[in-house]
């Protein structure tokens, strides 16, 4: 068999494996994913949804893409405080052009509170650049150095500068990968480019509770 041959062939029995070998992996993310968040004290609720109602439809993360999925939903109650963890998928566009995405959440939801609506992210090279065309980016001067780790954006600056206060920039200041948004009654952590490995997932629980903690005001 030549060379070239052998390649193809390869390459073949390659696109015919990939289906079941995506298929194996996304059971085994489930299994595992079961395993973890019981640990951790949520309850299953879904394999799969095909949304997220009310507050959920006012958040910008999961409006990402044409198309869109949440999986392996799980839910914790504490007290009034519904927290939700789960995977979101999305891709957008077509063809050779389409790009997709995948993230964790953890989704606290607490009735009674009135988050201004904001995004928080690591500022990267590229915002930077945005931010000298006039991107907004809303920096404090009492706080260079979270000004210089974070991309914070939003609709209503005064109210987010409220939510800001010197607390809770020091917090971020110590834990420069936190990728966050609020709206209303809802307050989102997420993971970065990718599903949470079952490695971090404790740690990146653990932190988005502290998240929610630092603004939490009942």
């Amino acid at each position: 068999m030549s060379l070239q041959l052998f390649a193809l062939v390869a390459l073949l029995l390659l696109l015919v494996a990939l289906p079941f070998i995506k298929k194996r992996t996304t059971r085994n993310r489930e299994r595992e994913l079961r395993s973890k968040a019981e640990i951790l004290g949520f309850d299953f609720v879904a394999q799969r949804l095909p949304k997220l109602d009310y507050p959920f439809d006012e958040i910008n993360l999961l409006q990402r893409g044409d198309r869109r999925q949440i999986r392996n939903v799980y839910r914790r109650k504490t007290d009034d405080i519904n927290i939700l963890l789960f995977d979101f998928y999305s891709v957008e566009g077509y063809g050779r052009s389409a790009i997709s995405s995948a993230t964790t959440v953890i989704a606290f939801c607490a009735p009674g509170m009135q988050f201004p609506h904001c995004t928080l992210q690591p500022e990267s090279p590229l915002h930077k650049l945005g931010s000298l065309f006039g991107r907004m980016d809303i920096d404090f001067d009492s706080h260079p150095k979270f000004s210089r780790l974070y991309l914070l954006r939003g609709d209503d600056e005064a109210a987010i500068r409220a939510l800001f206060g010197a607390r809770e920039l020091a917090f971020f200041e110590k834990h420069w990968d936190v990728y966050m948004e609020t709206n209303g009654s809802t307050l989102l952590c997420y993971s970065a480019d990718q599903p949470i490995t079952m490695e971090l997932l404790k740690d990146f629980f653990q932190l988005s509770m502290k998240v929610f903690n630092l603004f939490y005001k009942p």
